[in-house]
């Protein structure tokens, strides 16, 4: 045969190969393509809204002749979780979980086949919308704790002033809480005073410091608690107390203490003591402190130190004092 001939003829015959080896190729690739795994997303709906801290439930099937062996759900590109069938099935139906954050997301549903054919995604968008979480504040008087409203003080008597109170509202009292004086007399007090950290449903003890003025007479405050924003809620609480001066000449020398006593002497936190004290005999004013002031002789007051405390009686005559004292240990 002719060279040139020859030249033509094998030409021919590559290029014939090579297209039909394309067409052949471009037809295998087509079958690939038409028999990827099919998949739907059933629920939710595209462009649903959903609330933050909502779990989504995502409703998919996916079909292969070939048999689904997984399915996998993303969340804006990221995949939040995988789901296997047990043998591969030719229609697998599966409910797939999100718990929502706030924002708008694009969820992705994609399966696989027994072959490790992947199907395209299937996406659908939602919205899910921020949660505002409120909560209220209030509180309920539960006790005076020392001391008792009405209680007898001598001018110029320091002591402090103990509400119970409980938090019934569903804040947490923490930073920024105050109790702060509202009306009356202040009694030498601050206006504000910081209050414990208190839970929801607790008790808490309102400590703050005063002193009876110097003039007899009877004197009354009130008291509410703030929040950090500066509002006004809860009970009112109030104290009210007797400022009774010595009567001079009723007296003379040193006052007598017949005796002071606490029982029991060892509590634990929370449980209560009875002070009781006798007769105090050659004075003119007589007191329990810390919290209880003026008080008759002879008497006695149930107390609920938070913390192992030393009770003073003090007796007076004039210039003249007496005093005992007892001690409550408070065991945590």
């Amino acid at each position: 045969m002719h060279k040139g001939l020859q030249v033509v003829v094998v030409t021919m015959y590559v290029a014939t190969f090579l297209l039909v080896t394309g067409i052949t190729v471009l037809a295998v690739r087509g079958v690939f393509a038409d028999n990827l795994p099919q998949v739907s997303i059933d629920s939710p709906a595209d462009h649903s809204q959903f609330h933050e801290g909502d779990r989504i439930a995502v409703e998919s099937t996916s079909t292969d002749p070939n048999g689904i062996t997984q399915v996998r759900l993303s969340v804006d590109g990221a995949l939040v979780r995988t789901d296997s069938s047990l043998s591969p099935q030719q229609s697998f139906k599966v409910f797939q979980t999100w718990q929502a954050t706030a924002g708008n997301h694009t969820i992705s549903v994609q399966a696989i086949d027994k072959d490790n054919n992947q199907s395209d995604p299937v996406l659908i968008s939602v919205s899910v919308a921020p949660t505002s979480v409120t909560c209220t504040n209030d509180s309920a008087f539960i006790a005076d704790v020392m001391p008792k409203n009405g209680s007898i003080l001598a001018p110029g008597q320091s002591f402090d002033q103990v509400w119970r109170v409980q938090n019934n509202g569903t804040c947490a009292w923490g930073g920024g809480y105050q109790i702060g004086f509202t009306g009356g007399s202040r009694l030498g007090a601050p206006a504000v005073i910081d209050v414990p950290v208190t839970l929801s449903g607790l008790n808490a003890d309102l400590r703050v410091m005063m002193k009876a003025p110097a003039q007899p007479g009877e004197y009354t405050g009130h008291w509410r608690l703030h929040s950090p924003g500066g509002a006004v809620f809860g009970t009112d609480l109030e104290v009210t107390i007797q400022v009774r001066a010595q009567r001079a000449g009723s007296c003379s020398g040193n006052p007598v203490i017949s005796s002071f006593n606490a029982d029991p002497m060892t509590i634990i936190a929370g449980q209560s003591s009875t002070l009781t004290w006798g007769l105090v005999s050659n004075a003119d004013f007589a007191s329990v402190d810390p919290g209880i002031g003026g008080v008759a002789t002879p008497g006695s007051r149930s107390v609920s130190p938070p913390a192992t405390t030393i009770y003073t009686l003090t007796a007076r005559c004039g210039s003249q004092t007496t005093t005992a004292q007892v001690m409550i240990t408070v065991l945590p």
